[in-house]
């Protein structure tokens, strides 16, 4: 261990490493699920798209002014065709005062006039509506007249927009059924003394009072104002439309505009560095001091670097389906690719693996087996007394994790978990497994419990009830050879804070890795 402590990567480093493959890996079909949960503090989520949805709601920052030009929007992420930058808070702030001038579009419309001329006659219209009156000798025209209209382009994007903020903060609520405080989402928080039904409790917001209601505003300018004559249900909003209205000259429909398109990129998972930089700063990810959202940052740093081992692995990822805990798959050299984060083993119903330490009753009975003729004679090797006692202690310390501080240590889950299999789905047939640890840490205690976590994964890891192993296997955990973890079939990984934060180069059957280092090639050979 160097002498001199190194420093782990800071959350702005980790931000921007992260940030680039974030976006090639989600780009291409990589699953970011089993992060979602740890995105969100307090609140259970059912996709990555609906967290950049939350953030979507949390860009710019709310405000007290009318004008544009006194908002202080350092938050915003994206600017319109004039360089203002925009974001959905401050939008909505400025939207109260705005809304009262929508601008009207000048439309031509048919109308029956009888007795009277008003604009250019059309005479198809006029015979056919005379002769369907029965009418044919009346003074009767049909006249072509230019007529005020919100059922335009630029209002049917307002209205759209308006609308996902809406279904947003809705969805939101119906999410939550506890007591908790969701700091993170306060700008959109519902206040006790709002009269709309809630499905939790919220503390009152701390802006000041002068400060917009947020909800308020997004629901006057949808049911109160002008908008409310346009039929929502039937608003229909193309992506041409949204890309003409980007450039009106009324900053009101030309930041809505923009809005909606970026409201759009996020659903479809097309955004750039700049963005996922700021999703992954923003608090929906990263609340002020959460170094917990640190160490899972940590954690998809490394996956990426080891996806990234591969040749073209962002290229190859398959359709993923809906699993907790599956990150990427992908197929090479005939051989399919699983990753997983902190992953128990099973997939799409199947026990792939297990990582479980053996029970109490089995390490107490195996100590008592081997030793109970020998404890306590004299000529008892020393070898065997040391087995009995480790056995004693590593049960009844089991024992009392487990009974009185309610915590199971037998049940294990990796930080990564990487499978090259032969076949996957119904019959499993494993090639070799990597298991990797992390730890955003460089002191010396974090450290050597990784150490011995990593240790119990490969001294323990065994194959699925539901699988097989492709080779020969004898025993019942997959590192069977002695000396056990320098095993064909296992490869193990420790990923830490800085690189000289562990001294000595790899051993055993261990790679280890620091921060802005690269692993080598993993089951690959």
């Amino acid at each position: 261990m160097s002498s001199t402590r190194p420093d782990a990567p800071s959350r702005d480093e980790l931000i921007r490493e992260v940030a680039e493959y974030f976006v090639g890996y989600i780009g291409a079909g990589a699953s970011m699920e089993p992060f979602a949960d740890d995105f969100t503090p307090n609140l259970k989520v059912s996709s990555l798209e609906e967290l950049l949805e939350y953030y979507f709601l949390l860009t710019g920052e709310v405000s007290n002014q009318t004008s544009r030009s006194e908002v202080n929007l350092s938050e915003s992420i994206i600017e319109d065709t004039y360089g203002v930058p925009i974001g959905v808070l401050d939008f909505t702030s400025l939207l109260a005062n705005r809304i009262r001038s929508l601008d009207p579009e000048i439309q031509p419309a048919t109308e029956i006039f009888r007795g009277e001329v008003r604009g250019r006659i059309n005479w198809n219209q006029t015979i056919k509506h005379r002769y369907n009156t029965g009418d044919s000798n009346s003074q009767v025209f049909a006249c072509q007249v230019q007529k005020p209209s919100l059922d335009s382009p630029r209002n049917r994007v307002l209205v759209e927009l308006l609308t996902q903020i809406e279904k947003i903060f809705t969805r939101f609520d119906n999410r939550v059924s506890t007591d908790e405080s969701f700091e993170w989402f306060r700008p959109w928080l519902r206040s006790r003394n709002q009269s709309e039904t809630t499905t939790g409790r919220y503390d009152e917001p701390h802006e000041p009072t002068e400060s917009p209601n947020l909800r308020a505003v997004i629901k006057t300018a949808l049911n109160q104002s002008q908008l409310s004559a346009l039929n929502r249900k039937s608003v229909e909003v193309s992506d041409k439309e949204v890309r003409q209205v980007q450039f009106d000259r009324t900053p009101l429909y030309r930041e809505a505009a923009e809005l909606l398109a970026l409201h759009r990129r996020l659903k479809r998972g097309k955004f750039d560095e700049d963005i996922a930089r700021s999703f992954l700063g923003s608090q929906v990810v990263h609340p002020p001091n959460d170094t917990e959202m640190i160490s899972t940052l940590f954690e998809m740093y490394w996956i990426f670097k080891l996806m990234d081992t591969f040749e073209h692995a962002e290229h190859r990822l398959f359709e993923m389906k809906e699993d907790e805990d599956l990150i990427g798959q992908w197929r090479e050299n005939d051989s399919t690719y699983l990753i997983f984060n902190d992953w128990d083993g099973t997939y799409d119903g199947n026990e792939y693996l297990s990582f479980d330490l053996p029970s109490t009753e089995n390490l107490t009975a195996s100590a008592n087996s081997d030793n109970a003729d020998e404890v306590g004679n004299s000529n008892t090797p020393v070898e065997n007394d040391v087995h009995h006692r480790l056995g004693f202690v590593l049960a009844n310390k089991y024992l009392i994790e487990r009974q009185v501080l309610g915590h199971n240590p037998t049940q294990k889950t990796p930080d990564i978990v990487l499978l090259r299999c032969e076949e996957i789905g119904a019959s499993p047939v494993i090639e070799s497994v990597f298991i990797g640890e992390v730890k955003h840490s460089t002191n010396a205690q974090t450290l050597r419990e990784g150490t011995l976590q990593l240790l119990e994964y490969g001294a323990f890891a065994r194959i699925g009830d539901d699988a097989k192993l492709s080779v020969e296997h004898n025993g019942p955990y997959l590192a069977s050879d002695s000396p056990i973890i320098d095993s064909p079939n296992l490869e193990l990984g420790y990923f830490v804070g800085h690189r000289n934060a562990l001294s000595g180069d790899d051993f055993a059957n261990i790679q280890v890795r620091g921060f802005d280092q690269s692993p080598t090639e993993v089951l690959q050979s």
